[in-house]
């Protein structure tokens, strides 16, 4: 199982959220689990409507931040993650 099936497992377990907070070496990323993506088992995670911040610092993404209505992030990239619920993800979406 790579890095990408074992968040879809984890996501599947915490009330089936598709919401996502991602942490790579040099950003953050906000986005929307695309369950059905067919490069799951290539090790690549599809998100929708990501907000890619280049601050770790501020939570909020409120300094520089692009969002993409599609992103594929590598396994490689991925060094932590957060599953997260829909209020949490409303509250990033309104900075």
């Amino acid at each position: 199982m790579n890095k990408v099936e074992s968040i879809m497992k984890i996501a599947q377990n915490v009330d089936n959220s598709d919401k996502i907070i991602l942490f790579s070496k040099s950003f953050k990323v906000v986005g929307t689990i695309v369950k059905e993506s067919d490069m799951i088992s290539k090790g690549i995670l599809t998100l929708r409507n990501a907000t890619v911040c280049n601050s770790l610092e501020n939570f909020e993404c409120s300094f520089s931040h692009h969002v993409y209505k599609w992103l594929n992030i590598f396994e490689d990239e991925i060094i932590a993650f957060s599953i997260t619920n829909e209020s949490f993800f409303e509250s990033i979406e309104e900075d």
